[in-house]
């Protein structure tokens, strides 16, 4: 959150301060919680950020990117990942220089972009130095495909820190897949990449969440101290049939 003010300067510039401004392109509202307004923050108050990139000694990427690099000296990523970032087109699948030049980023120390199902390098360390890595998918995309929900309108929910539901809308083109799909849900809900398998079409999910679910119980725990182990919300929550009218909306950032 350390973006916020950053964020805000962003969406100060747009026209009807509009946070969906850049959705056609990334699928994404402007917010600080993808990778685009981290990596611009820290450009403009870390100084050697600034010079190692000036110097050509810093490469960007989501963690992915970092294990690959550690494991095979490859530069790469998957389009899972990549469509997180805010950096890529979602319809191309590709690095998009508007989005680049709209937070002034310079392209070159970004990873490559591969399908989820490709070769990213053989292994470079322990014993199982040679054995190929053919496989990178980002956290919700790896629930869905996890739970083969391949078929259209499959959906999945996954709940641990936060919560997200994400479904299965169909291979491209983008407006093929979102035909159908209510306006509302266009406008409120995240356009993903679900999973891209070799040379196939990029298929694409829609996606809703809810930053705080489990986090809340740890918050119950450490910060309010009215459990002690996490296995004590189910028998308190079992002990009355009725809240009183009273409830816990856990809005820890806020609420839209």
């Amino acid at each position: 959150n350390r973006t916020s003010d950053l964020v805000e300067k962003i969406i100060d510039d747009i026209p009807g301060r509009d946070i969906n401004w850049l959705k056609k392109k990334t699928g994404l509202p402007i917010s600080t919680y993808f990778s685009a307004p981290k990596l611009r923050w820290l450009i403009d108050n870390v100084p050697p950020i600034r010079e190692a990139i000036d110097d050509q000694r810093l490469l960007f990427g989501t963690i992915d990117t970092w294990l690959l690099w550690k494991l095979t000296g490859q530069h790469s990523t998957d389009v899972t990942n990549a469509s997180r970032t805010m950096l890529m087109d979602v319809e191309s699948c590709q690095w998009d220089p508007y989005l680049l030049d709209f937070f002034r980023l310079p392209a070159n120390i970004l990873p490559q972009i591969k399908s989820s199902s490709d070769y990213f390098g053989d292994l470079l360390v322990s014993e199982l130095k040679g054995v190929p890595i053919t496989g990178v998918i980002s956290d919700q995309s790896a629930a869905l495909v996890g739970q083969k929900c391949f078929g259209l309108g499959q959906t999945k929910v996954t709940c641990g820190t936060g919560c997200h539901i994400i479904q299965n809308i169909g291979s491209g083109p983008i407006h093929g897949a979102l035909e159908g799909v209510p306006k509302e849900a266009k406008h409120n809900l995240l356009l993903t990449i679900a999973y891209k398998l070799g040379a196939q079409p990029a298929c694409y999910a829609l996606e809703g969440s809810a930053a705080i679910a489990g986090a809340a119980i740890t918050w119950l725990r450490d910060n309010l101290e009215v459990i002690k182990h996490y296995g004590d919300v189910e028998s308190i929550a079992q002990m009355e049939e009725s809240c009183g009218g009273v409830y816990f909306v856990p809005a820890f950032q806020g609420m839209c």
